[in-house]
């Protein structure tokens, strides 16, 4: 006698848009596990005496063959435990089979997935969009099979309730869908339909900040108190803007052994994998503010700009990087001060970026030059900045752009 049953039902729950979700109810012992299959329907498209969807409903006999394969699906993977007389109690049993018809735990997997990369960042920013995940739910059990398109719409609007932007959810989307792309590729689950092939993944056209060279000019002149918060921002975003746009990241390490015979040498933290090394010539511009961090006692191993000083010689990689994060961020908030003083938009660090590539395409029309020079990994990461190509010899690109 079968102590586990496989039934369809349709959930008693109704939904926003007046239908209700298709189940397959997994019973053992007056005890229910449901399983949604991804589909809803109205009430009135469904037969409650035999359980099927009726004819009046477009897809009726999509969803009936879809329910039928569900339940054999299950019937012989519990018969052939059976017949395999193995020795698991009736939850085992229950709890395999639940993870055979959901593809196990979207959370469980993705964990293994993201641990496997190198990047701390990346593991970070991923890891982020996992919590948040199950912060929504209020739960660390989402399956496979949970993922429909319904949950991906409900998610997409509580995130923008939440005041997210839009390429800020897509990001998080992308994510979701990449560690739900592994699973289906490793075998983990088997969707008869990919739900994010379904939902909108369209993202915002970016609005990056560039500045003009007289707005540069005019943040340049722009003159804070001597060893302020601000005076430092400001310094920051000078020397980035006139060495190639240098990640905020690899500003603030920058050493004094960084500074040698004019030149600032250094190997971008972003790229160590690839070893993207920069020699670049020191402008005439920056002269003065390095001038200023040369005059102080300095040993040549100690940080140029004051804001990571006080991390801890002995540190981690998660503890320079929330340091990292945490001083980017403070950085940026002085730089919109300056904004509101100048009558500027409001711009971060990444506008120094932004600006330099914008300037260097107007007067090089290279993409290939700034590919190198911003130390992308190849040219398509420039696709946003250029729609051209030429060449360049080291410091010919800061004498034809500054």
């Amino acid at each position: 006698m079968k102590t586990i049953t496989f039934n369809a039902e349709l959930d008693s729950y109704q939904k926003k848009d007046g239908t209700h979700n298709i189940m397959i109810r997994i019973s053992q012992y007056g005890k229910h596990k449901r399983v949604g299959l991804g589909y809803s329907i109205e009430k009135k498209h469904w037969n409650y005496v035999d359980n099927t969807v009726r004819k009046t409903h477009s897809m009726s006999s999509m969803l009936n063959d879809l329910i039928k394969i569900k339940i054999s699906d299950l019937d012989k993977k519990y018969l052939g435990s059976r017949l395999q007389n193995q020795n698991i109690t009736a939850r085992q049993l229950q709890s395999g089979l639940r993870n055979n018809v959901l593809g196990g735990n979207f959370f469980e997997y993705a964990r293994t997935v993201i641990d496997r990369f190198d990047n701390i960042n990346t593991r970070d920013s991923q890891l982020s969009v996992l919590s948040g995940l199950k912060e929504y739910l209020g739960s660390e059990d989402l399956y496979f099979a949970d993922i429909t398109y319904d949950f991906l719409e409900n998610y997409k609007a509580y995130l923008k309730k939440q005041g997210l932007s839009k390429n800020t959810i897509w990001s998080k989307m992308k994510t979701m869908k990449a560690r739900y792309n592994n699973g289906v590729k490793s075998g983990a689950f088997k969707p008869d339909i990919n739900p994010f092939g379904l939902i909108d993944m369209s993202k915002a056209k970016s609005k990056r900040v560039r500045f003009s060279e007289e707005q540069i000019k005019s943040i340049e002149n722009y003159s804070p108190n001597d060893n302020s918060v601000m005076f430092h921002a400001k310094n920051i975003f000078m020397i980035s803007f006139l060495h190639w746009g240098i990640r905020i990241s690899d500003c603030l390490t920058l050493q004094y052994r960084n500074i040698k015979d004019g030149r600032l040498t250094y190997t971008a933290i972003k790229t160590k994998e690839s070893q993207k090394d920069f020699n670049i010539k020191i402008h005439t511009r920056a002269e003065k503010i390095f001038e200023y961090y040369l005059s102080q006692k300095y040993k040549p191993t100690d940080y140029i700009f004051p804001f990571m000083r006080k991390l801890p010689r002995l540190h981690t990689d998660e503890e320079f990087n929330k340091m990292i994060g945490s001083k980017t961020a403070l950085i940026n908030k002085e730089l919109s001060k300056i904004a509101s003083i100048l009558g500027l938009p409001k711009f971060s660090t990444n506008t120094a970026r932004h600006s330099f590539a914008e300037l260097t395409k107007q007067k090089t029309g290279s993409k290939k030059t700034a590919s190198e020079a911003l130390g992308h990994s190849s040219e398509k990461v420039t696709e946003a900045y250029f729609n051209a190509a030429s060449e360049y010899k080291n410091d010919e690109l800061s004498d034809k752009v500054y």
